[in-house]
């Protein structure tokens, strides 16, 4: 061990030694520390996604695939129900997964790192750094068998994880008890019979009488041996109740219960831990330094998976060191922004921790249809956190030009911002379920964007209008979840949908009491009108004529939005009914439409076959926007749904 490096990574696990890999790759002399002897076992659930499998490909270390059973997807189960969720479709060079230990992954990470170059010095521990007046930190004082080291770098990258020595030290006072909102216990156990090339996630969790917010997981490491443990967003209220009991009683729930976990029995002792799941400000880091993995609070807030975002932020670490050297800029901003950048969600929940604990409760659900409305769908994109995902600025509503699109995308914005102030999570599950341009929450921002044009973006009265009506809808439309369900049992998504449909509620009418009050009328009518409605279409018995006057009624609030578009524009009595009966065809007919869409039923067809019968003398000739809304209208149904053309609808509805 020298006395100066280009660059000190103090931790050897997949962050850390994924920093060394890249910064040795790169030709800077690297020391990589780490306090115990390799190799050494670690509290994971050992799964490797294929996002993790691309990082380790990007370091040489493709031919751990080979060596490892392959997991071809998700299984979800509540023990009762479960569904599976194939990695088939993954876009890059892996559609699978593996479930690789701790002891060997993090051997195999630090010994690439060291045939690149990187000095590998174990049962070595960093017990502070060097700073210079400025504050950036220049090195560590290392302590190791011989006494004690000062060893001086130009960058130094802390991964000693979520309570380590420096990671603590460098956070500036930030509470990480505070933040280390998850605990887990794991367990390695024998003799299983038939485990399935997946991994299973059992949740919500049960233990007593409780259900508690987390999950339990059996990822299989062979055919007879799996990694067996559970994870809590928190301690269980009885706090004379440790993680370890929540394992035990899953444990014997299995053997009890499954037939595959009749003969049992444990291949290692029980090991826990926590987890932060707070993601640290990149930019609060003094200068020098950069902190990854879980150092850096990047786990994933809903499942506790955190190996894929230890490789990719050490890879960035490495990247940042050499900039740092290059003299390319301010390196520290430059890593901060491609974390935030790659771990959106993690950034964006980073303080709002409120209502993780009903994210969970979703999971009965998720084995049964993807949700009324995209409910299930929405919270399980947040959940993953697909680096695929598209933000809410994305999207694309029907009918829209560049400048139109603007405007939409600007309401749908503003709606994910006033949700933010309330609580993170419930800003990015509304932006999945705003992006959805199916979602009814799009009719009254296309109808009155489509009737105001430009003027939208200069009349703020106008655009906290629409805002307000399309948080309405979208409440109601997830209420709809609940009343329309038609089941005997109260789902637990059910209670997701509850607590959404408050905050959004809350916000629209805070929006709603800052209009003008015949605008706040018009508006509270409108919602009243439609509630009333969509409680209706509970009934399943009603005639096909009752429930397309409930369609009919149902689009009370894109109606307000064409007259308070209209008014905006000063139009004239007979242009602004052109445009109401214009609002009310159109949005009467997408609700028919997302109704085909989940039962084909013959009179369900032959509502919209009438509907789109009446587009001719419903569409004003001489508004060039509403007509292009309506083709895209017609458009999607024809195509999106299957349904027949124009002629054909009278056979179809009787067959």
């Amino acid at each position: 061990m020298r006395s100066r490096y280009d660059v000190i990574v103090v931790g050897a696990g997949p962050g850390g030694a994924a920093a060394a890999y890249h910064a040795a790759a790169s030709g800077l002399s690297t020391l990589l520390l780490d306090r115990k002897t390799f190799p050494r076992a670690k509290v994971c659930g050992d799964g490797l996604t294929p996002r993790a499998l691309s990082a380790l490909a990007r370091m040489q270390l493709g031919y751990l695939c080979d060596r490892h059973r392959r997991i071809d997807g998700v299984r979800v189960t509540d023990g009762v129900k479960s569904a599976e969720f194939s990695c088939a479709s993954e876009s890059g060079l892996f559609n699978f997964g593996l479930v690789v230990p701790r002891k060997e992954l993090d051997t195999e990470i630090a010994a690439a790192a060291a045939r690149v170059g990187a000095e590998f010095v174990q049962d070595a521990s960093a017990v502070n750094v060097l700073a210079e007046r400025a504050g950036r930190v220049a090195g560590v004082l290392v302590k190791h068998a011989q006494g004690c080291s000062v060893v001086s770098a130009d960058v130094t990258v802390v991964a000693d994880g979520s309570t380590g020595r420096l990671s603590r030290l460098l956070n500036r006072g930030v509470s990480r008890t505070a933040s280390c909102a998850g605990f887990a216990a794991r367990q390695y156990l024998t003799g299983i019979d038939s485990l399935s090339s997946v991994f299973e996630v059992h949740m919500p969790l049960e233990f007593g009488e409780e259900w508690l917010p987390g999950y339990a997981w059996v990822f299989p490491v062979t055919d007879t041996d799996a990694n067996v443990g559970v994870g809590l967003l928190e301690r269980p209220t009885n706090g004379r109740v440790s993680v370890t009991d929540v394992l035990a009683t899953f444990v014997a729930l299995l053997a009890r219960r499954d037939p595959r976990f009749a003969k049992l029995r444990p291949a290692g002792p029980v090991e826990g831990g926590a987890l932060s799941v707070r993601m640290v400000d990149p930019l609060l880091t003094p200068r020098g330094a950069f902190l990854v993995g879980d150092a850096a609070g990047l786990v994933n807030p809903y499942t506790g998976e955190g190996i894929a975002s230890a490789l990719e932020s050490g890879e960035l670490a490495a990247q940042a060191a050499l900039r740092a050297l290059q003299g390319r800029g301010d390196p520290t901003v430059w890593y901060a922004r491609r974390l935030a950048s790659l771990f959106p969600l993690y950034w964006a929940v980073r303080d709002a921790p409120r209502h993780l604990r009903w994210v969970y409760t979703a999971a009965r659900s998720a084995n049964a249809s993807q949700g009324r409305n995209g409910l299930v769908a929405a919270l399980r994109n947040v959940a993953v956190d697909d680096p695929r995902r598209q933000p809410v600025r994305d999207c694309n509503l029907s009918g829209d030009t560049r400048s139109t699109k603007a405007r939409r995308l600007g309401l749908a914005s503003r709606i994910v911002a006033r949700m933010r102030r309330t609580d993170a999570v419930i800003a990015e599950t509304v932006a999945e379920l705003l992006r959805n341009p199916a979602s009814p929450a799009a009719y009254p921002i296309l109808v009155g964007d489509g009737i105001a044009g430009r003027v939208l973006c200069r009349d703020r009265v106008l655009s906290d209008g629409l805002i307000a009506l399309a948080m309405f809808v979208l409440a109601q439309d997830l209420t709809a979840q609940i009343v329309g369900a038609c089941e005997d049992t109260f789902h637990a998504a059910d209670a997701s949908a509850i607590v959404l449909t408050d905050c959004l509620l809350t916000e629209a009418t805070d929006v709603l009491a800052c209009l003008p009050e015949r605008w706040h009328r018009a508006i509270a009518r409108a919602v009243s009108s439609s509630a009333a409605a969509q409680r209706d279409l509970v009934d399943e018995d009603r005639s096909a004529l009752a429930v397309q006057k409930s369609y009919l009624a149902l689009a009370a609030p894109t109606v307000c939005a064409a007259e308070l578009a209209a008014q905006a524009l000063g139009l004239s009595a007979r242009a602004t009914r052109a445009r109401t009966v214009f609002a009310e065809w159109y949005a009467a007919t997408r609700y028919a439409m997302r109704d085909v869409s989940q039962r084909r039923e013959p009179h369900l067809i032959r509502i919209v076959a009438d509907q789109l019968a009446l587009r001719a003398c419903r569409t004003p000739r001489d508004d060039v926007a509403l007509q292009r809304l309506a083709s895209g209208l017609e458009e999607e149904t024809r195509g999106c749904f299957g349904l027949p053309q124009a002629a054909d609808f009278g056979d179809a509805s009787t067959s």
